[in-house]
Formats: C-alpha cells, structure tokens, sequence
C-alpha cells in the first residue's frame, strides 16, 4: 500500500507488473541489509570457526575481533541476488494472482 500512496494509486486498483518489480527490489535488498549480520554469524557457526556455538556469543566475537563492518560482509553481492530475485518474483505472483482472480468463487 505504501507504493500505491507514493504513486497517489487508487488502493482498490492493482499494482502494475513494473511497480510490483520495484517493490520486490525495495523489498529485496532491504532484508539482504537487514538479514546480513544474522547470516555472517550463522556461517560462521556452520564453518565451525568459533569457539562457541550461541548466536549472541559469535556476534559478540565478531564484533569484538572484527569490528561492525565483518558483520555486514557481502551484503552486496546478497542485496544484488535478493533484489533481483524479488523482481523477478513480484510481477509473476501478481501477474497469477490476477489471472486466477476470476476462478476466486471456485469450489476446488
């Protein structure tokens, strides 16, 4: 809803494959920045270079050994693969959705 208010779209009109494309890169690469931190850690866990195996323990670690930046390694490259990979995804779940929207009353 929020692109919609942005774009002054009516609410009850659906969003174009292009809007839903800009959304899904939005989307994408604001969880790749959001996410980044806890997948450091969880491989780091998974390599078995730590010495313990509590989540708050290897952050601390890093953050420790590292600095803050260590926590957000690769955040590109996995910004670049989610925001492609949601703009690809949102304007073909919408493009369905849409297509489906008549067989809504279905009974299967």
């Amino acid at each position: 809803y929020t692109w919609k208010m942005l774009n002054h779209i009516p609410i009850d009109q659906p969003i174009t494959p292009g809007g839903a494309a800009i959304c899904g890169v939005t989307s994408g690469v604001v969880c790749a920045v959001l996410t980044c931190p806890l997948d450091v850690v969880n491989t780091r866990i998974k390599a078995g270079n730590v010495e313990t195996s509590s989540i708050l323990g290897v952050g601390s670690e890093i953050l420790k050994k590292e600095g803050v930046a260590a926590l957000f390694r690769g955040v590109a490259l996995r910004s670049l693969v989610l925001g492609a990979g949601s703009s690809i995804f949102w304007p073909i779940q919408r493009s369905v959705a849409h297509w489906l929207q008549p067989y809504e009353s279905c009974p299967f």
